[in-house]
C-alpha cells in the first residue's frame, strides 16, 4: 500500500487541520465539549510597560503594564491610572504558557539588594502565588545599575477566567524603576 506524505508545509499543515477537524467532529459526536484547536493556534500577546515604572515599587504594587501586542481576543489587559494598570485578564477553556520577565534599576550598589517578583492569580481569594522570581543587583560584574530575570510558567484557565498580575512581593534595598526596556509577559494560548 503506497503511503501518501505532505511534500510541503502546506500539506502537512492540512492534513494536520484535517485530522483535527475529524477529531472534533467525532468528539461532538459523543457530547464531549472541546474547543477547536485550529482557531486559537498560535494565539499570544506581548504585554509591556511604555515608560519605565518609577512609581509603585513598594511591597505588593503590581507592574503597571499598560501596552498589548495581540493577534486575537483570548488574553485582555486592563489599562488605566496607577495600579488600576497591568492585570491581565485569561480566557475561560484555555491552558497559557506565560513568560514574565522584569528588568530592574537600582539606586545603588550592595550585595544585599533584591527584588522578589511573584506572577499572581487574582481570581481566587487567597491570591494564589502562581510562581516566585528573585532579582539581585550583579555583584560579580561590578555594575548593578539594572539586570533582568525571566520565568516561564504554565496557567490552567480550562474551568475558569483568570486575572493574574506580575506583582512585586518583597524588596530590600531602592529600585530606583521597573525598565520599560526589558519587562513584558509574553503569554501563548497552548490548547
Amino acid at each position: 500500500m503506497p503511503q501518501i506524505i505532505p511534500q510541503t508545509i502546506e500539506g502537512v499543515q492540512n492534513a494536520f487541520s484535517n485530522l483535527i477537524k475529524v477529531l472534533i467532529e467525532i468528539f461532538s459526536q459523543y457530547g464531549v465539549a472541546i474547543n477547536s484547536i485550529i482557531d486559537v493556534q498560535g494565539e499570544y500577546a506581548n504585554i509591556t510597560l511604555s515608560a519605565n515604572q518609577t512609581a509603585n515599587l513598594s511591597n505588593d504594587d503590581h507592574i503597571e503594564y499598560d501596552t498589548i501586542d495581540t493577534n486575537g481576543t483570548l488574553i485582555t489587559l486592563s489599562t488605566g491610572a496607577g495600579q488600576s494598570d497591568g492585570k491581565v485578564t485569561l480566557s475561560k477553556g484555555f491552558v497559557y504558557k506565560v513568560t514574565s520577565m522584569f528588568v530592574v534599576t537600582w539606586s545603588g550598589f550592595s550585595a544585599s539588594e533584591r527584588l522578589i517578583a511573584e506572577l499572581r492569580n487574582n481570581t481566587d481569594s487567597v491570591n494564589s502565588i502562581l510562581i516566585n522570581a528573585a532579582l539581585s543587583p550583579d555583584i560579580a560584574s561590578g555594575t548593578p545599575e539594572s539586570n533582568a530575570s525571566s520565568v516561564i510558567n504554565i496557567i490552567d484557565a480550562s474551568l475558569k477566567e483568570l486575572e493574574i498580575e506580575h506583582r512585586l512581593a518583597s524588596k530590600i534595598g531602592t529600585p530606583t524603576n521597573i525598565s520599560f526596556n526589558g519587562t513584558s509577559l509574553f503569554i501563548e494560548v497552548l490548547r
